[in-house]
């Protein structure tokens, strides 16, 4: 992540740090500052050996290459999102992105049905990188916004039963 914007010595700007118990159970408050803190210790090591010319080069040609996919593929899926999700930045908009499978989460802990599309996406690792994938075959970014595109009704309807419920004319 310290090598998005290379030169700034702020960046990230922000960092989303996983707990390291996220795989067995929530997090506790002592757990999250215990994960910042070996974030922030990875980091500064990472750039006093990157100072010292003992990192590897991360502007090649295979990282910018992939870098363009996926921004490419990112601004066709937010574009898409914009397109068919009604006031998309709101509380609503990003309730119904979730449900309707736009925001992939396969290993989501949650039994509910409620966010079946989001969880019925299937990764596999490929050159260092999560890939979607259906079965053995790699979701391409068309087929991925056909599917989330194809689900928004369904997420509309689990929106307006479930939290508005009290005004729903039936």
């Amino acid at each position: 992540m310290d090598d998005i914007d290379p030169v700034n010595e702020t960046s990230p700007d922000i960092i989303h740090v996983v707990s390291y118990s996220e795989a067995l159970f929530l997090a506790t408050p002592d757990i999250v500052n215990d994960s910042i803190r070996i974030s922030r210790t990875a980091l500064n090591e990472y750039r006093r050996l990157k100072k010292n010319n003992a990192t590897p080069d991360v502007m090649t040609d295979d990282i910018l290459n992939r870098q363009f996919e996926l921004e490419t593929a990112c601004r066709r899926i937010i574009r898409a999102m914009e397109d068919n999700i009604p006031n998309l930045y709101s509380p609503e908009g990003l309730y119904l992105a979730f449900v309707a499978g736009w925001l992939p989460v396969p290993e989501l802990w949650s039994s509910s049905d409620e966010f079946s599309y989001a969880k019925n996406w299937q990764t596999r690792i490929v050159n260092g990188g999560v890939v979607l994938c259906d079965r053995d075959l790699f979701v391409s970014t068309d087929a991925r916004i056909n599917r989330c595109v194809s689900c928004v009704p369904d997420a509309e309807y689990i929106l307006k039963h479930k939290y508005f419920k009290n005004t729903v004319n039936e």
